[in-house]
């Protein structure tokens, strides 16, 4: 599939407003692409949003990708003192806040900037006054006043990487896969505020409506560590700061990197702990199933500049994101036929090569 047709859906998906609690721009955007391509769509009782790509008729669990809608960003609470006070969501530390530029978005953005704020001891801001140049709704919200989307090649700067790109790179998934008619067994699942406290993931897994036991991959766009850079391609996440993923499912996606690369010399993954987070694979694997977690390296963390002060766009590498998306769908492929075989072929293989010496091991005599 041309190149162009992915990065259209990346430019799509990214350029649309969000925050904790106001994901529906994205929400309307999911189902209307589920719509014209006939899948499956659904939205749960707390507005996650759910599609189905053909239903495979060996009958094994789906392969499940999840990634979640909203990003950083404040709501209006009100009028206090001639400033609007709004109610911020996310985690950014507070010295990025003072006399920041932000926009409420509409139809036509209203600009303003942050006057003033209230922050805990630990520096996380709860509460922002806001100077606006114009006149705002009360249930309006906004964010940091900064372009959607711009390519500066080989890069993408983004106001909201985290997680559009994941939602974006499962909708390129899906366009790949139903283009070519694969029959594949694949959920598609992209939830609502994450960054206040996993709580749309929370309420699917309460109201039980994934299949029990059913592997789930997320996607996320995670900081840049020493071990883990922009253009190096993406990054099976083997855990978090909570804890390790699931090894099966982890081994599997690692042999379908392994198999691309052998075949294309110019793909590139990668593979780390990236504990300087928690993301919502440790919530599902809290719930019994399998999950596996693929991120995309990103730069300016939460539009958090590397000066310390200063807001900046969110940055990802065009090659980190082509390639995501060609390890997931090469991945959605192989999962029904293959995916567990992976694991067992593995154990086979060292219990193969270890069987000479456990003949040795049984035999030993241990009276010396």
């Amino acid at each position: 599939m041309d190149a162009r047709v992915l990065l259209h859906i990346l430019e799509e998906v990214t350029s649309l407003p969000t925050a904790p609690y106001h994901e529906g721009a994205v929400i309307r955007h999911v189902e209307a692409f589920a719509r014209e391509r006939g899948l499956s769509c659904r939205r749960d009782p707390y507005g996650n949003v759910i599609l189905l790509l053909e239903q495979h008729p060996g009958g094994a669990d789906p392969l499940v990708l999840t990634a979640h809608m909203d990003h950083p960003g404040f709501e209006v609470a009100g009028v206090e003192d001639g400033l609007v006070r709004a109610r911020w969501m996310g985690g950014v530390a507070a010295d990025y806040f003072p006399d920041a530029d932000v926009e409420v978005f509409g139809e036509e953005p209203v600009p303003g900037r942050i006057v003033k704020y209230n922050a805990d001891e630990e520096g996380r801001v709860s509460e922002i006054f806001l100077e606006m140049d114009g006149e705002v709704p009360p249930d309006a919200f906004g964010s940091w006043a900064l372009k959607p989307f711009r390519v500066d090649p080989p890069n993408l700067a983004l106001r909201a990487a985290d997680d559009l790109v994941g939602v974006a790179a499962i909708l390129a998934v899906l366009e790949l896969l139903w283009a070519r008619e694969d029959k594949v067994n694949l959920l598609a699942v992209f939830t609502r505020a994450e960054e206040v406290g996993f709580l749309g993931a929370t309420g699917l897994l309460k109201g039980d409506l994934l299949p029990k036991g059913a592997p789930v991959v997320t996607l996320e766009c995670s900081g840049e560590l020493p071990a883990v850079q922009l253009g190096r391609g993406p990054v099976v996440r083997v855990g978090d700061r909570l804890g390790v993923f699931d090894f099966g499912l982890t081994h599997f996606l690692c042999q379908v990197a392994e198999g691309i690369a052998g075949l294309f010399k110019d793909f590139a993954w990668q593979r780390a702990l990236m504990d300087r987070g928690t993301c919502e694979s440790t919530l599902f694997a809290a719930h019994g199933h399998p999950t596996a977690c693929l991120a995309f390296p990103l730069a300016n963390y939460h539009n958090s500049g590397e000066d310390g002060y200063s807001v900046a766009a969110e940055g990802i590498h065009l090659g980190d994101f082509f390639g995501g998306v060609t390890l997931l769908a090469e991945a959605a492929r192989r999962w029904p036929r293959e995916g567990p075989a992976t694991l067992q072929r593995l154990i086979d293989g060292l219990e193969e090569r270890s069987r000479p010496g456990m003949v040795r091991l049984a035999n030993a005599d241990l009276s010396g």
